[in-house]
């Protein structure tokens, strides 16, 4: 592997992490370690990103190994003997200055929803590797601070919205004084990625996404930041505890 830091600046920044992947994928079929070194040349942020989240997840489980053959998802682990794959997608700096403009000019107004829809479309780009395995994880991962900065909100608030969407504050406007009485949050499960409602008046969920078990948030920076949001309706439910230094928000804690 040659680092060409003029193809991405992050490169040299991650240095030590690609080249502890690209050791690793030696031990492997030579067709793991020649798909990702092409990518890395074609696509550095997806390679960096799927090598930071192997190096981030190997100390928590007891065997990983390449999966992305035939359309698979990239890794398949085992922990305490039971197997688990996740898929690993990039939000890439392009994209997010695309979707949100440029970040930290001191706005304190912040649109969530580029941000969601953003999720949105990449979980469900990766419906068909993730059916092929039981159960199956999506990382969704990101080089960009501000960006991380999303994915690390106080109180687990940005994972929360993943499987519930955004919440509305509602109430009761009285002309006559101005009051507006009987104040309450409520979600219509908009921008959701896990259900939506039939209809604006129905209350009945139509779950979608179903192929993934759950999402995990991905920030790497200097310190990897990773938490994760389960799919209540999951065909192929995740079990948590396989995975106990990640936060996990379910929708019974939204």
């Amino acid at each position: 592997m040659r680092l060409n830091a003029a193809i991405h600046p992050q490169l040299n920044l991650y240095k030590e992490v690609l080249e502890s992947h690209e050791q690793w994928l030696e031990t492997f079929d030579p067709y793991y370690l020649k798909k990702w070194n092409d990518n890395l040349n074609a696509d550095p942020e997806s390679a960096i990103s799927e090598a930071a989240f192997r190096d981030y997840i190997i100390t928590q489980v007891d065997g990983i190994q390449p999966n992305d053959r035939n359309s698979g998802p990239d890794f398949k682990c085992v922990k305490n003997g039971q197997p688990f794959c996740v898929e690993v997608t990039c939000i890439k700096e392009n994209t997010i200055l695309r979707d949100l403009g440029p970040l930290g000019t001191g706005s304190k107004f912040i649109d969530i929803k580029p941000v969601l829809k953003r999720v949105l479309r990449k979980l469900s780009a990766k419906l068909v590797q993730c059916r092929v395995c039981n159960p199956c994880l999506l990382a969704i991962t990101t080089l960009n601070q501000e960006l991380g900065s999303y994915f690390v909100m106080p109180n687990n608030t940005f994972n929360k919205m993943v499987l519930t969407g955004i919440t509305h504050l509602e109430g009761d406007f009285h002309s006559d004084t101005g009051n507006i009485t009987h104040i309450c949050e409520r979600t219509r499960f908009e921008y959701s990625a896990v259900a939506h409602h039939h209809s604006d008046e129905s209350r009945i969920l139509k779950p979608e996404r179903q192929e993934i078990s759950g999402a995990l948030l991905c920030y790497f920076g200097d310190m990897p930041i990773v938490s994760g949001a389960l799919h209540p309706f999951a065909e192929r439910p995740f079990d948590r505890s396989l995975l106990p230094q990640i936060r996990f928000t379910s929708i019974e804690e939204v």
